[in-house]
This record gives C-alpha cells, sequence and structure tokens, in this order.
C-alpha cells in the first residue's frame, strides 16, 4: 500500500492499493508522455490498482507516473455538469452491472472519461470492486496475461465484481484476438465488463459483448452553459452571452473544444476565439477520432452530398454528431473544408511538422517525430528497420521489433487525424519502411 500526500496544486490525501508484478510498464515513455503529473483520488470504500514490472517494484517515480492513468478530479469538487445529466448518465452505466451483464459505452471523449470515469467509480460507492484495465499501460497480448491481472486480484470480498476497461478502442483495433477469450471469461465467472471506446465497433463483436449498447452523446446547450460558467470561476473570466451562445453552437457539444475557446477568451484576450492554432489543433485531434467511414458521412455532409454510409450516419446521429442531418460541431465542417483544399500536404521545415499549413508537433511524441522526420528523409525509398530505429533510440539503444511495429502503428493512426492516409507510411516487410505518395 502506497500513499501519497500532496500533489502540485492539490492537497487532497490519497491511498492507492499498488500491486507490482511481471506486466510491462514502459515508464521511460510515461514520463516523455506525461508532462502533467495527476493521481488517482479514491475514497476509503474504493480500490483501484496499478500493475508495474519487478523491475519498478524501487522506482517510486514509477509507481507515481503509472498512476497518470486517470486524470483526477477532486472528490469535494462540484461537477461541471447538471445533477440531472449525472444522474442520468451515470444510471444507464451502473443498470447494466447491477443486472451482471457487460456494456458498451460508446464514442466517450478521452478527455471527458478522465472526469467521469473516477466520479463514476464514487457514485458506484461499496456496492462494487472495481479492477480498471487500460491496454495503452499494460502489455496484455493474450488471454494468459489478462488471467495474470485476474488471479492477483482474486479477492475474498463479497461485493460484487466488474472490469472496467477505459480505452476499449485499443481493444477493438490491436487486440481482437482478445475477444473470444474475454467472452469465454465472462460466461464462466459472470464478472460483467464495462468498455468504454471512442470508437464504434463495426465488426460483429461476441454476443456477451452487444447485451447493452449505451451511446455517450454529445451534451446540450444547458450543460456546455454550466461548464462554461465553471470555466469562468476557475480561469477568472465572463463570457458574453451572445458568445456563449455561439460557442454551444460552434463545439454541439464538445468540451474539449469548449474550454480551449474560454481559455483563450480568459488568457489572450484578443484575436478569434474560434479560429487559432490551438483550437484547430484540437479540432484535428477530435476528427481524427472518427473512423474512416465516419470521416467520409461527415465529408458527404460538408459537402451536402448524399451519404452513402447508413450504418455510419446512424452512429454519428446517436452520439449527437449529427443532428437534423447536419453536422453539429460546426468547427468540424470547418475543419473538413480546410483539409480539402490542402489534404495530405505533409511537410517537414526547420524540425516542424505540418499539415496543409497547421502544426502537428503537439501531436506527436518526440520518438513518433523522429520516425516520421527520418522516414520522410529516404524520399519514397525504404528505410531499414535497424537504421529507423538507431535514429530514433540512439546508436546504443536497445529496442525490439514489437516496439517499432507499435510506434510506426500510433505515427500512423495519429497522421490519418489530419487526413494522412494511413498507407502513407508503407511497410516492406523484414525490411524497413517508405513514405508512400
Amino acid at each position: 500500500m502506497e500513499r501519497f500526500s500532496k500533489v502540485k496544486g492539490e492537497t487532497c490525501l490519497l491511498t492507492v492499493n499498488v500491486h507490482l508484478c511481471c506486466l510491462r510498464f514502459d515508464a521511460m515513455c510515461q514520463r516523455e508522455r506525461n508532462k502533467s503529473k495527476f493521481l488517482i483520488r479514491e475514497q476509503t470504500n474504493m480500490r483501484l490498482t496499478v500493475f508495474l514490472t519487478d523491475s519498478c517494484q524501487d522506482d517510486k517515480n514509477a509507481v507515481y507516473l503509472a498512476l497518470t492513468a486517470f486524470e483526477c478530479m477532486s472528490v469535494s469538487a462540484p461537477t461541471p455538469l447538471t445533477e440531472k445529466t449525472i444522474k442520468q448518465l451515470f444510471t444507464r452505466w451502473r443498470e447494466p452491472l447491477d443486472r451482471g451483464e457487460n456494456a458498451l459505452i460508446m464514442a466517450a471523449p478521452k478527455m471527458d472519461r478522465s472526469y467521469r470515469i473516477p466520479e463514476f467509480i464514487q457514485f458506484l460507492g461499496n456496492g462494487f470492486d472495481v479492477l480498471i484495465v487500460s491496454f495503452e499501460t499494460y502489455k496484455i497480448e493474450d488471454i494468459d496475461d489478462w488471467n495474470r491481472i485476474v488471479r492477483i486480484q482474486q479477492s475474498s470480498s463479497k461485493k460484487k465484481r466488474c472490469f472496467l476497461v477505459s480505452d476499449a478502442e485499443l481493444l477493438f483495433q490491436d487486440r481482437k484476438h482478445l475477444l473470444s477469450g474475454l467472452a469465454s471469461q465472462y460466461v464462466q465467472t459472470k464478472i460483467p465488463f464495462l468498455l468504454f471506446s471512442e470508437t464504434f465497433p463495426y465488426r460483429m463483436l461476441p454476443q456477451v459483448f452487444s447485451q447493452n449498447r449505451i451511446f455517450h452523446a454529445l451534451y446540450g446547450a444547458e450543460d456546455v452553459t454550466k461548464f462554461i460558467s465553471y470555466l469562468e470561476d476557475k480561469f477568472g473570466t465572463q463570457v458574453p452571452a451572445s458568445l456563449q451562445n455561439r460557442i454551444v453552437k460552434r463545439t454541439g457539444g464538445h468540451l474539449w473544444l469548449v474550454k480551449e475557446i474560454v481559455r483563450h477568451v480568459a488568457f489572450r484576450k484578443s484575436g478569434d476565439p474560434f479560429d487559432h492554432e490551438d483550437l484547430w489543433w484540437k479540432v484535428g485531434e477530435v476528427y481524427g477520432g472518427f473512423a474512416m467511414r465516419e470521416q467520409d458521412v461527415l465529408t458527404d455532409l460538408a459537402l451536402q452530398n448524399p451519404v452513402k454510409d447508413e450504418e455510419a450516419m446512424v452512429y454519428l446521429e446517436k452520439t449527437g454528431v449529427v443532428r437534423d442531418g447536419h453536422i453539429a460541431i460546426g468547427l468540424i465542417e470547418d475543419y473538413i473544408k480546410k483539409l480539402l483544399k490542402k489534404r495530405t500536404q505533409l511537410f517537414v521545415k526547420n524540425g516542424s511538422v505540418s499539415v496543409g499549413g497547421v502544426p502537428i508537433d503537439a501531436a506527436l511524441s518526440t520518438r513518433e517525430k523522429q520516425a516520421l522526420v527520418c522516414i520522410l528523409s529516404g524520399q519514397g525509398k525504404t528505410v531499414s528497420r535497424d537504421a529507423l530505429g538507431k535514429a530514433i533510440w540512439g546508436d546504443d539503444g536497445d529496442f525490439t521489433d514489437w516496439a517499432l511495429d507499435q510506434l510506426v502503428m500510433r505515427l500512423r493512426r495519429k497522421l490519418a487525424r489530419f487526413g494522412i492516409p494511413q498507407n502513407f507510411v508503407q511497410t516492406v516487410k523484414g525490411k524497413g519502411y517508405y513514405a508512400g505518395s
């Protein structure tokens, strides 16, 4: 048991149940990725578990960084949403668990999840023993890795148990082979899963994971207005009513975009709060979170073309991204039109990476940027795996084929968020990579 007392800007004592086991945790990567450090805050009647490698047992900083899996909120802090919305939201999530059934929460934005999940665990109270699993943090390659977690967490507690997967989109994308094993485990143990995914799994899921499909729709005007009021207090600013109405319409209820606009008003004071580099980067991140077929639907709507993919259209309607046949997030529509003008124009100049004139450095990790620059330097010729690895990890760097493949996969996904086709970075099997046309 580790007890952490005070974090910069926070005064709440935290108690976290930390188990050290042989699951891989890339602490160095986390140090690079997490510039802002947070801890999971939990009450005495709750338990969250973090898994580290045996080699990290004496590394207090690694334990600290592991806890950044969720950005915490003060338990006593008021929720910046209406009480009615929170109650409806959490009740819908809890009902399947009470029945011992699985639930898939779809289109839950990552930023929103980091706040809602800790609140939801508090909402559950004493009734559940929750094990949170992040596929981004743990190396879970097969069902044996998963079972190792389960064995470590065997408890004599009589409370109901459930698994909460905070990033199920990674399960659907990279670890599809685990789905049948997890489905079998549910059938045997009757321990339900609550799966949070930013994307919709269009492929057929095991029936047990399709018991309850819950769409996490964008927030309405009342919640956005309350969130703006919360940000006004937080940033010490005031947003005119006329501007608040524009924020509601232009963001469609996406709170991450709302926060960026209010931050601009509070700290920059001048310039168009709906047209600046930081905002467009965030809009690009939101757009990149949509599946390719969803992006195609949004493009059809932006150009007022007939929509061909009805299934993707229905999903976008249920999540509130499309309302009454139009894109609800006006900023997304503008972003698509910008992309169509300068699509797939990727440049590296003076060490800065841009797409269509929009800098994307902030979206790439140091290693992802190094990999992209190295592949582009090949000018269409194959860059060997060894040369790429040395460019990223150095001449004496220790890297595995798995680590290199995972890095390139993440790079492709991030480029896709900005309109660059995922096949732009081409693989030459067993040899290396090159930049396609």
